[in-house]
């Protein structure tokens, strides 16, 4: 797929909407928690947050319902690979699990033809 943007202002034609196929938790790390600042609770204090089931069915049917209305409006929609399973990494800094492509935007600037990865606060969102 080849990109050329050039304003966040013209009209749409593309774009990638998420998806939270296979999600379930988070690993509550030192970075997470920098990332959730003063939204901080004390379940967020725990090592790892559980999600509710309901939650997540929500969260894609929203994100499907907002793909099937953009398709509706002739706006073509990428959505990334599902992943099939949750697998563990490790860097010699920290330790954590992949998780689903739910806010693809948040993690790539976009320029003409050229897609850069940014980083972000949150570093267990960087695979």
């Amino acid at each position: 797929m080849a990109v050329n943007i050039y304003t966040e202002w013209g009209k749409l034609k593309e774009v990638v909407v998420g998806d939270c196929v296979n999600i379930n938790s988070y690993n509550v790390d030192l970075s997470f928690r920098y990332f959730f600042g003063d939204n901080i609770r004390d379940e967020f204090l725990k090592n790892n947050i559980t999600l509710q089931t309901r939650l997540i069915e929500q969260r894609k049917e929203d994100l499907d319902a907002v793909a099937k209305s953009l398709e509706e409006l002739g706006i073509r929609v990428h959505r990334p690979r599902k992943l099939e399973k949750i697998e563990s990494f490790k860097t010699p800094h920290f330790e954590d699990w992949t998780r689903p492509i739910d806010n693809p935007r948040d993690q790539v600037l976009i320029y003409a033809d050229e897609i850069i990865e940014t980083s972000c606060l949150w570093r267990a969102r960087y695979f």
